[in-house]
């Protein structure tokens, strides 16, 4: 009967292809600790970071390595490049988006160079954490193998 106040489910997918670690298992303790907010992690077997929702983007860092997106309702998540890119301050990381766009799920955000980030001898565990949830409860996927933009990794609802 009051199936109109139910909050609809928002669900976020992969950024990248390739494997999915749990946040606990990432090697800084801002995102294992979740001191910033719930998510996950991967290690991306590609070049480039697609978006994992629909919404828009409001925070690129000046360094290329960090992309904020808010989604419809004032959700908002952050995508973190690498543990050790913003040394870089840019090198290595092209962005194929600016702020203020508008994204749907699978919009490809950035482009790194992997050869540059080797000799750099990068660690490029991406991560996805939620920074506002709105009060919605956040279920995580098990997952192994990601696809971006298909592989659903959590769910608020």
């Amino acid at each position: 009967m009051f199936k109109f106040f139910k909050k609809k489910a928002v669900h976020v997918y992969a950024p990248v292809d390739g494997i999915q670690i749990p946040l606990e298992a990432v090697n800084d303790p801002v995102f294992a600790t979740k001191m910033i907010g719930a998510g996950a992690a991967f290690e991306l077997s590609g070049d480039t970071i697609y978006s994992p929702c629909a919404g828009t983007i409001h925070l690129i860092a000046d360094t290329l390595h960090a992309f904020g997106i808010v989604m419809p309702g004032g959700i908002e998540i952050l995508i973190h490049v690498g543990l050790e890119t913003v040394r870089l301050k840019g090198q290595g990381l092209t962005p194929l988006r600016k702020q203020g766009d508008s994204v749907q799920v699978g919009t490809p955000l950035l482009k790194i160079d992997r050869g540059f980030m080797k000799e750099q001898q990068v660690d490029l565990t991406t991560i996805v954490v939620i920074v506002k949830d709105n009060g919605l409860h956040t279920v995580l996927c098990d997952n192994t193998q990601v696809s971006s933009g298909t592989t659903e990794i959590f769910t608020l609802q």
